[in-house]
């Protein structure tokens, strides 16, 4: 038995918020181009992982 689900007025309103950054995901890496200056930092990429032994 299939069943069928709707979203909530919030659940749409964060689907419609999320799409312009999936696509410019898609288009990133399906079409090889560089990410927007929207999604750059302004400050350098830092490693935030633990020191190793």
């Amino acid at each position: 038995m299939r069943k069928d689900y709707r979203a909530t007025g919030e659940g749409e309103a964060m689907l419609e918020a999320a799409k312009p950054k999936l696509r410019e995901l898609v288009s990133e890496v399906l079409h090889d181009r560089p990410p927007g200056p929207s999604i750059r930092s302004d400050h350098p990429a830092q490693d935030r992982r633990e020191p190793g032994p």
